[in-house]
């Protein structure tokens, strides 16, 4: 693979981006080339990247910018390759009909046998011959030594528009570097041979609105965010409307589209020094992205130079064996976090000389780490004693270790209360969820990156203290509807008569995913008038009034947890697991547990998501389908499993 990759003749947008986030050394390196080459650096260590971090399972990712930024060949049945064409392909229909009363249309992705000069060159020719055009990534070269091309841009009638799309439906600040680099480069182009500038800069998001199954829908934004990850509506905002309706939705796509604020491209990048303090200000205060906006791009003292920065990575040689050493470009970046996180964090986590790198960034923030370690503070000793910037975690994680009053760590009598109250409940339902995140709707009716839930595992102890047979009901993702939520609700259910099923308690491990995806099943229920709406409605009231997470005793963030420090603040289901292996293997073995890197094929789930998303696409055979089905069963039953392995562990633990 290393012979394959070659510095790109011209500076790109992705390299421009990545010079404020990665260190020299890892420039113009693709992501999946540095990911194998982390990975290859700790494949022969015991430790398992802790769920924390794995942000993909319930949050928004771009698989158009993936696909994009790429070079590299992928696995043709790869989901995010596959999402990501399909959103190209859609998003330029959309453009196309939006703009369709332009009729003269050309894409360059069908000229990809074109050179970048010939392709700029055809670009200009096509723009000084027509005075209405839409060009699909044009090609502008810059001083010779950068380049954009834009997803979209347009002329009509010798107004300039570009437009950048994104497989997301939030505007973020990312996505202002973005903007601004195809600004100055295309701008350059249009000045010297047309006197004129881009006058209007769109977004083309993930329209967020209810669709039919299979549909992706687009919307052009103008609005920039001056946040990392977008506005968000704060829970009391979204409670004045009924879930679902078309008030909700109005209102949170009002914050992810950025017209909360309302905080123009254009004037961001041409009359910055105009826009009202009380688009940027919060509290009295200049929100902080927005300065460090200012800071690295500021169109008012023009104290950053993009041509300097050019220069610099136009000059930068390639580097096919980086160093890996934790640097400050690896502080998370205010607009954009490292591509390959995890297993950057995996490998400074299994490298002895980099113990800061342990700790959870619950208890402190990874900038924090970064400051131990370039003073030399290594040892266990060293960072207890040079903590100074306090979090609730940590002190709370200090005071437990402190107590050293169980071989692990560290409880007190809170979790004592906590756990002796869990083990008077006799009847228990242990249950745990997979499910589908996609820009593409699984479900008619439904919202972009909405969880699809397609699998559910549930064990039963009826107060007998004997555990039934796991139920492991996996729905075909091809094949899933709403009507398939009911199925995944009974399956929970210990009994059809609702009161008996009071008696229990349902037992989960991270309970804000199972009760946030049961009540997105209640409310698409009474949305979509199903006339079975308020008897599941009463189904999903009784197990969510009857919920215990296991997880918040293992918190340290709630004021009722357990520390345990060899896991240093992590607590997934994955790392307390090995635990239990390791000092309570009577524990593991009667509960019928498996190591999870000892599964075959399905090992977390992101694994769990990519497969049956793989099934959605039909990209995978029904023989193939049938393997990864029995394997996702597996999964699933393991982490209910563990659960039960956990509350048996709990136990063990508080007995004198």
């Amino acid at each position: 693979m290393p012979s394959e990759i070659k510095k790109p003749k011209y500076v790109r947008k992705y390299d421009f981006q990545q010079s404020f986030y990665r260190p020299k050394d890892e420039w113009f390196l693709p992501i999946q080339y540095i990911i194998d080459l982390l990975k290859s650096k700790t494949k022969n260590y015991s430790h398992f990247v802790d769920d924390e971090n794995e942000d993909e399972e319930t949050t928004e990712f771009d698989v158009y910018e993936y696909t994009k930024q790429t070079s590299v060949n992928f696995d043709p049945a790869d989901p995010k390759i596959y999402e990501g064409n399909k959103i190209d392909h859609d998003s330029k229909k959309f453009i196309t009909d939006k703009y369709s009363f332009i009729k003269t249309i050309f894409d360059f992705d069908e000229k990809k046998w074109m050179s970048a000069e010939e392709a700029q060159n055809k670009t200009i020719e096509l723009l000084q011959q027509n005075e209405d055009i839409i060009l699909f990534q044009p090609t502008f070269i810059y001083k010779n030594k950068a380049i954009a091309k834009p997803d979209a841009f347009i002329k009509y009638k010798d107004e300039y528009i570009l437009i950048e799309t994104k497989g997301t439906t939030k505007t973020k600040a990312a996505h202002l570097v973005d903007i601004q680099y195809q600004a100055t480069i295309v701008n350059e182009t249009l000045s010297s041979l047309f006197n004129s500038k881009i006058k209007k800069f769109f977004l083309c998001l993930v329209e967020y609105k209810m669709d039919k199954k299979n549909n992706i829908g687009f919307v052009l934004v103008d609005c920039a965010s001056t946040t990392k990850n977008g506005a968000s509506v704060n829970e009391t905002e979204k409670e004045k409307y009924e879930k679902f309706s078309q008030q909700y939705i109005e209102l949170i796509a009002l914050y992810k589209e950025g017209r909360k604020d309302n905080i123009k491209f254009s004037d961001l990048i041409y009359n910055s020094e105009n826009i009202p303090e009380s688009k940027y200000k919060k509290g009295g205060e200049v929100k902080t992205t927005y300065l460090k906006f200012l800071d690295n791009f500021n169109f008012i003292n023009n104290r950053f130079s993009f041509d300097e920065r050019i220069e610099e990575i136009f000059n930068q040689q390639i580097n096919l064996s980086p160093s890996f050493v934790p640097t400050d470009e690896y502080k998370m970046c205010w607009f954009k976090q490292t591509d390959y996180w995890i297993e950057l964090r995996e490998y400074f986590m299994t490298q002895k000389k980099y113990l800061p790198f342990h700790y959870s960034g619950k208890l402190f923030r990874f900038e924090f780490a970064m400051d131990l370690y370039k003073n030399n503070f290594i040892t266990e000793e060293q960072i207890y004693e040079n903590i100074k910037k306090y979090t609730k975690a940590w002190c709370r994680y200090i005071e437990l270790i402190k107590k050293n009053n169980f071989s692990l760590g560290g409880f007190d009598q809170n979790s004592v209360s906590l756990i002796e109250s869990l083990k008077s409940k006799t009847k228990k339902v242990y249950f745990d969820f997979e499910s589908i995140n996609l820009a593409t709707r699984v479900i008619d009716n439904t919202l972009p990156f909405m969880q699809t839930v397609n699998q559910v595992s549930v064990i039963f102890d009826h107060g007998d203290k004997v555990l039934s047979n796991s139920n492991n009901v996996l729905i075909d993702p091809q094949q899933i509807d709403l009507d398939s939520y009911k199925q995944i609700i009974d399956a929970i259910l210990p009994s059809k008569d609702l009161s008996m099923c009071s008696q229990y308690i349902y037992i989960v491990y991270n309970k804000s995913f199972e009760v946030s995806r049961l009540n997105e099943m209640k409310a698409l229920f009474k949305i979509n008038q199903k006339t079975y709406a308020n008897e599941y409605a009463q189904k999903v009231d009784v197990i969510t009034k009857n919920i215990f997470d296991l997880a918040d005793l293992f918190n340290l963030e709630t004021p009722v947890s357990i520390a345990i420090k060899k896991n240093h603040g992590f607590y997934s289901i994955k790392k307390v697991l090995p635990i239990i292996d390791e000092l309570y293997p009577d524990i593991f073995n009667e509960v019928k547990c498996l190591d999870y890197k000892k599964l075959h094929l399905i090992q977390n789930g992101s694994q769990a998501q990519k497969e049956s998303t793989k099934r959605f696409f039909n990209l995978i055979t029904n023989d193939e389908w049938k393997e990864i089905a029995t394997n996702l069963k597996i999964y699933c039953e393991n982490d209910v499993r563990a659960m039960i392995a956990t509350e048996y562990m709990l136990y063990k633990i508080i007995q004198p």
